[in-house]
């Protein structure tokens, strides 16, 4: 691996082409980036397609602090958030990004989708590792690191990065942003990306769900948080109505109605 490194610092093609990537998340994604496509597409490894949506939602991480969004399936929305922490790790010094999930495993499963990412880099992008293990990736070169924990393990940790995946269904959610909001509040960035749920979440139907309760004020302009808007028709997949039929008769018209059309439900 130091040979690698040795030839991309010295090497006029490497570094001008690491550069580029630096400076252009765009340029990094649609030439390096690769990931398994979904059995509809083949499921081969290929570069991962970057649609004009998935462009405005860099732009909308880019531009603001604390972004909220709503995700339909099929939709990428995860792996491309993922996708963005790994560049901002991989090619900026001293970046700390936490990823969050309801579960560790669910966690971890964060961890190897940027493990698979970073597997199919060519070999002199690929960083070279520190601590890396489930819920640890240190990146030696630039001194940043990505972690990958249920909400407790956020508490009192500073970071650059927060992204919470699946926000609408991680219990007591309030209590954990309660104690994220302190490192936050100093200037780290955040994004809550999430399918919708429900708006209540317990039993009497009477405690409202945080998720849907931020976006809900984000809406009313009354928090932080940047709502990144975007249509599940906006995904080629959802132009064919075969497809499109099919997937709504597997869903029922409840499931259509939250993870494909984003409606918060009663």
């Amino acid at each position: 691996m130091k040979n690698v490194w040795l030839q991309r610092s010295q090497d006029k093609y490497y570094r001008s082409e690491t550069k580029r990537c630096f400076r252009d998340f765009s340029y990094f994604a649609t030439n390096y980036l690769k990931v398994k496509m979904p059995p509809k597409s083949g499921g081969r490894v290929e570069l991962l397609p970057m649609h004009p949506y998935i462009e405005r939602l860099i732009d909308h991480y880019q531009s603001h602090r604390f972004s909220i969004v709503t995700k339909f399936r099929q939709g990428a929305l995860t792996t491309w958030t993922m996708a963005y922490m790994l560049w901002n790790c991989l090619l900026k010094l001293d970046k700390s990004a936490m990823m969050l999930s309801k579960t560790d495993k669910e966690a971890i499963a964060l961890g190897e989708m940027v493990d698979r990412m970073i597997d199919n880099l060519p070999v002199w992008l690929q960083p070279e590792k520190g601590k890396w293990n489930d819920h640890t990736k240190e990146f030696k070169d630039t001194g940043s690191v990505m972690r990958f924990h249920q909400p407790q393990a956020a508490c009192g940790k500073s970071m650059d990065w927060l992204v919470v995946d699946e926000a609408a269904f991680i219990p007591d959610m309030q209590s954990h942003w309660n104690a994220m909001w302190p490192v936050l509040s100093t200037g780290g960035n955040c994004i809550l990306i999430s399918t919708v749920g429900k708006k209540l979440e317990d039993e009497n139907k009477t405690k409202k769900n945080w998720f849907y309760k931020t976006h809900r004020a984000a809406f009313q302009g009354k928090n932080n948080f940047k709502i990144f808007d975007v249509h599940y028709k906006e995904h080629p997949d959802y132009a064919d109505p075969v497809w499109c039929q099919t997937l709504r008769s597997r869903l029922g018209e409840e499931g259509w109605k939250q993870e494909i059309e984003m409606e918060f439900l009663d």
